[in-house]
């Protein structure tokens, strides 16, 4: 050992030194490194329009070679090329500054249909095709050339009463509007809802073409039959012009003959024109005679199951995630079903979240459902878990179909904790006594080095040796502070706050504070003693004191909790403690196995979330009518 320190002693004064060799060696090989180039995306405003319609195509392209443009002529077939710009930036992308360029194209549909915008082809790679819904043209009178005008426009097919319907009210001009103010769509047995931004487009209307500028409604009809959507009302500021007649259309549009003029007037001023829009009729289908149960109307539903972590990693008492997603295609949120939680012998579940939302499945419009539950099986064994049936109605076939979920069996392992502990060695039999001998003589042990560090030490390049031992060292000294930072999180985990605070009243806050922390620590006294604190700080029925010792093995009132999972999970907790198979009332160490508080730690989330839900709504003023 001392021979190999005084090789080593004049590589490690030299170590300083080699350090900084190879930092600035690493900065010139980063700086060299090709720059970080992706794939070019494209991507476009939306995916349902008419004939005429134009829509935006952007294709980007993060790094990389942007001199030569993406190869339009794929376009060419389906799509006239109205505009094309292209815009640059600089973002920040890993940690590192990118040029970012990108390629805005203004297309319109030649033809109507299922049309692919395909894939083009920039700095030697394709981006991905994007599939288009091109309906025909819309029923706009192009008979009489207006310059202004607007329209209420149904999106899609005939709705089924309860559901939805996309509805887009329509301002077509061909000149320029300094402003305006636009009446929302009303109907009777109908209500309406604004959906996203308004959108800017151009759109052909017989010889001419206009700019269209869009806002959408969901329209959710209450009875089947005819609805009729009242006229809308625009209410648009034109430019003004000094000094000069009224262009001939404007003069129609305002039912004027000839020019009227407007001398000395302010043409920043302009000037104000009414319109209204036609009413229009939407037949509204009711709900079929054979459909069954909760009617959901769509093209195709989709049920599907996920875990975390996987099944093959379940144990007995610790929780598992699983989410369950339905998609239906052609539906909206608010015709998805609730999915239920079925239960089944061997776990618990309890609901994290629910949640649905508007979504593309396999390009189509539709709705998704994503349900999350926690399971916590409670045995070891074989466990499965039933089935999922939802029914829906096709509107392509016209027949009542089932969605189903096949049931999962899985085998939970056993926990850690309830594993049987090894068997005793068993005794040996007496060995003989022997006589003692002489010991045999001592043989001197040369020093054998490892074969990677003889090699290393043969290396005769020092800047490779003293960059190993860089690595070497870093990495020791990360591991080290991750340890200590480890051993302040254990040994602050270890002492719940709670046990500080002895049996003094505390705010709801800081006791739920210390029952979580309870939980994650899984110290069953800490937690139970918490959960009373938090359910009197809440105002909460105080708790019954049911066995000997009433201070500690107090019992929840049914009236206690707003949910049946933290219901459960404090009288599993007070069982845990002061049940019958518990060692002793009040000992740390009660019932035969370590207590988990992540069933616990579940049900206090859907418990607060509860609470949240049931909690009065504060309400602000409320403001004054924007346009009077």
């Amino acid at each position: 050992m001392t021979a190999l320190r005084m090789q080593l002693a004049p590589l490690l004064r030299a170590l300083p030194m080699l350090a900084r060799m190879l930092a600035i060696l690493l900065v010139a090989l980063a700086c060299a490194a090709p720059a970080f180039a992706a794939a070019p995306t494209a991507r476009v405003d939306r995916t349902t329009m008419s004939v005429g319609e134009s829509f935006e195509l952007v294709i980007t392209l993060v790094g990389g070679d942007s001199a030569q443009p993406p190869d339009l002529a794929p376009l060419a077939r389906d799509f006239d090329i109205l505009d094309r710009n292209r815009a640059s930036r600089v973002d920040v992308v890993n940690g590192r500054r990118t040029q970012v360029n990108e390629w805005i194209l203004t297309l319109a549909p030649k033809r109507a249909g299922a049309i692919n915008v395909p894939g083009l082809t920039l700095a030697g790679q394709t981006t991905a095709p994007i599939r288009l819904s091109v309906d025909a043209s819309s029923a706009v009178d192009p008979a009489e050339a207006r310059p202004l005008f607007v329209q209420v426009e149904p999106l899609g097919p005939a709705p089924y009463v309860q559901g939805e319907m996309l509805v887009a009210v329509r301002i077509y001009t061909n000149g320029n509007l300094l402003g305006g103010r636009l009446t929302p769509p009303e109907a009777v047995g109908a209500t309406f809802t604004k959906v996203g931004d308004q959108r800017v487009f151009g759109k052909v209307v017989g010889r001419q073409r206009y700019t269209v500028i869009e806002q959408g409604y969901i329209m959710r009809p209450q009875r089947s039959g005819t609805i009729e959507i009242g006229p809308i009302t625009l209410e648009a500021q034109l430019p003004g012009f000094a000094g000069a007649g009224l262009p001939s259309d404007l003069a129609r549009l305002l039912g004027r003959s000839g020019a009227v003029p407007l001398a000395g007037a302010d043409p920043n001023l302009g000037r104000e024109v009414t319109l209204h829009s036609d009413p229009v009729r939407i037949e509204v289908k009711p709900r079929p005679a054979a459909a069954v149960g909760w009617f959901l109307p769509a093209q195709d539903v989709i049920l599907s199951s996920t875990w975390n972590p996987p099944l093959a990693q379940a144990k007995a008492g610790e929780t598992l995630t699983r989410t369950l997603t339905l998609e239906a295609v052609g539906a909206t949120p608010n015709q998805l079903p609730p999915l239920p939680i079925v239960e089944a012998d061997g776990v618990r579940q309890y609901e994290e979240s629910s949640r649905s939302d508007q979504a593309l499945i396999n390009g189509k419009p539709g709705a998704v459902l994503i349900k999350t539950i926690s399971v916590v099986p409670t045995r070891d064994g074989a466990i499965t878990l039933p089935g999922l049936d939802v029914g829906w109605w096709n509107t392509e076939t016209k027949t009542q179909e089932t969605a189903h979920l096949p049931a999962e069996t899985f085998t939970v392992a056993a926990s850690d904790q309830t594993r049987p502990a090894a068997p005793p060695p068993q005794a040996l039999p007496a060995a003989p006594i022997d006589v003692p001998q002489a010991p045999p003589p001592t043989v001197e042990t040369q020093l054998a080095l490892p074969a990677w560090l003889a090699e290393m030490l043969n290396l005769r390049t020092g800047a490779t040796l003293a960059a190993i031992l860089l690595v070497l060292g870093l990495t020791a000294l990360l591991l080290r502070r991750r340890a200590a930072h480890a051993a302040r999180a254990t040994s602050g985990a270890a002492r719940p706050a709670y046990r500080s605070r002895g049996r003094a009243r505390i705010s709801a806050a800081a006791a739920l504070d210390d029952l979580r922390a309870a939980c994650k620590a899984d110290d069953a006294l800490a937690a139970h003693a918490a959960l009373i604190a938090w359910t009197r700080a809440e105002g909460g029925p105080a708790p019954v004191a049911t066995g000997q010792n009433a201070l500690d093995a107090q019992a929840f009132d049914a009236n206690t909790f707003r949910t049946p999972a933290m219901a459960k999970a404090a009288e599993d907790l007070r069982q845990h403690l002061y049940g019958a198979g518990s060692s002793s009332a009040g000992s740390s160490r009660a019932g035969s196995t370590r207590w988990r508080g992540a069933a616990c730690l579940s049900a206090v989330r859907a418990e607060c979330a509860a609470r949240a839900r049931s909690a009065p709504k504060r309400r602000g003023a409320r403001l004054a009518p924007l346009y009077p």
